[in-house]
């Protein structure tokens, strides 16, 4: 059950939004209108143990098995070197001056140790490879686990703020819809599907800021959101661009682990 664990928690955490959302939607307006929170808060919850469970389980999992493996490579080399019965030495010695910038480059060189979980093949065109897949490293888990935990609680604030509102399905469907855009943001292994759900997450944010529509402020807010997000996109879809024509690739975890991207980066930092 634990081996199922570790290897399906990833897409367990955006489920739980994305399946309220889907009940919401579909059934919010034939069953009782001012339960509609009940199945966000039942999903949000579901995916916050998903999240601590990624966090504490599964990602410090990949730190281990890296070390290992590791190790291991640095001692069959060792032998294959023809010094078996030797102690494997230590580093050579490096001029203080860039002391600082060859171990971080030595580091690194490393990819970032990660989780990932391919969903399906979105498309390939060419050289272009882009499928759905789901990456989470610590810094990505970390993140999953505020989201998560931030919008259980104002889910179930929102439950009473909301109650007797014409619009309470409507608004649990549209924070549903949030949230699972912003786990899908997190987890996007490639910049064509962040990208994606970027331009998801500012939808919703449009739809929940112009909730109450008909009044006049509240509609100027949500244009006015929708257009400084505009300007955002065209930003990140230049760099998009930009990334694709000078590495060829659009996936995190071949980038991570390119060294032309990685010593410029190292030597960047420590010019």
């Amino acid at each position: 059950m634990f081996d199922w664990l570790n290897q399906n928690v990833i897409w367990l955490v955006p489920a739980g939004p994305l399946a309220a959302c889907l009940w919401i939607t579909l059934f919010g307006q034939f069953t009782r209108r001012q339960a509609a929170h009940r199945s966000l808060v039942l999903g949000l919850f579901v995916s916050l143990l998903s999240a601590l469970y990624l966090l504490f389980a599964v990602v410090p999992q990949t730190f281990v098995e890296h070390g290992h493996d590791d190790h291991a490579a640095a001692a069959v080399e060792h032998a294959e070197a023809g010094h078996a019965d030797e102690p494997i030495a230590e580093a050579a010695e490096v001029p203080p001056a860039d002391a600082h910038a060859a171990v971080a480059s030595e580091e690194h060189h490393a990819p970032p140790r990660s989780v990932t979980f391919t969903v399906y093949q979105w498309f390939k065109v060419g050289t272009m490879d882009v499928p759905v897949t789901l990456r989470a490293d610590a810094m990505s888990a970390l993140m999953l686990v505020m989201v998560t935990s931030l919008s259980l609680l104002i889910a179930i604030f929102a439950s009473s703020y909301m109650h007797g509102d014409p619009g309470y399905p409507r608004f649990f469907a549209s924070m549903s819809l949030f949230v699972f855009s912003m786990c899908m943001l997190v987890l996007a292994g490639n910049f064509l599907l962040m990208f994606v759900f970027w331009e998801a997450v500012g939808l919703c944010s449009y739809l929940l800021i112009g909730f109450w529509f008909k009044k006049p402020s509240a509609a100027a807010a949500a244009k006015k959101a929708f257009v400084v997000n505009r300007i955002g996109d065209f930003g990140f879809i230049l760099g998009v661009f930009l990334t694709w024509t000078t590495f060829g690739t659009l996936d995190f975890q071949q980038l991570f682990e390119d060294p032309t991207l990685i010593n410029a980066m190292v030597h960047c930092w420590y010019r």
